[in-house]
């Protein structure tokens, strides 16, 4: 996934202060990154700007989007200030930040005060209006927004870094869905996906090129039904086969 990457550890993303509290609802984590892990640069995704990997890039946005359609997706602030709408139309936005006041309801001037751009604030106000966009300052909090609204559609974390990191620790978590976008070169990073162990997981990994790669991991044989769906929305744009 490339937009939801865009962010990397700030205030503004924070997973709240409840070290302890536990995500209460299975859920799969979505990420871009390079060969290294790597899913920012000064505020900006690796591979932007990079010509040779502007179709890969194209693919990945393609099946996140399709991956993602229908889904509640939770995010750290930064990520959706990076969003050109602050939100992500047809998905219910779940964010997080410490910035969030849940004495009391969220207002145009919050959202403005949090950094949100005039586009940002009207759609993130109209979202607000329909419960298609919900904020939360902690785990324990959003647990209770999602006690509240949730209605079983699936989940994913979609950034930025110090959400990941959080959410990378809970039990709940069912599939990580890595995009590897990669040239000959390594490109910069300033903030990254923590490795993932392949020894500690089932893992599946599709190579479109030499420039683009899917995988998928999970503790659980679950994913041998999440990586058929999966795959296929990889093929539907890429006419690509598994070949690891």
């Amino acid at each position: 996934m490339s937009a939801s990457t865009n962010a990397g550890a700030s205030a503004g993303a924070s997973a709240g202060a409840d070290t302890d509290v536990v995500f209460n609802y299975p859920f799969n984590i979505i990420y871009a990154g390079t060969k290294e892990h790597g899913i920012g640069y000064e505020g900006r995704l690796p591979w932007q700007g990079v010509a040779e990997l502007s179709a890969a890039a194209k693919i990945d946005m393609r099946v996140f989007r399709e991956l993602t359609k229908g889904a509640a997706v939770i995010m750290g602030l930064t990520t959706a200030l990076s969003l050109p709408k602050g939100c992500l139309p047809g998905r219910t936005n779940y964010i997080l930040t410490t910035k969030h006041d849940s004495t009391r309801a969220i207002g145009a001037a919050d959202l403005v005060r949090f950094g949100a751009n005039n586009v940002q604030t009207a759609a993130l106000s109209a979202g607000l209006d329909a419960g298609l966009v919900m904020f939360a300052a902690s785990i324990g909090e959003l647990n209770a927004v999602f006690a509240a609204h949730y209605t079983g559609q699936p989940i994913f974390v979609i950034g930025g870094e110090v959400v990941y990191m959080k959410f990378k620790q809970f039990p709940t978590l069912n599939c990580i869905y890595r995009t590897i976008l990669s040239t000959e070169q390594i490109l910069p990073a300033d903030t990254y996906f923590t490795t993932i162990n392949n020894r500690e997981c089932y893992y599946s990994k599709i190579r479109i090129s030499d420039n683009l790669s899917f995988a998928i991991y999970s503790n659980s044989k679950t994913m041998l039904v999440d990586r058929k769906h999966y795959f296929d929305i990889i093929k539907k744009y890429t006419k690509a086969c598994p070949t690891e």
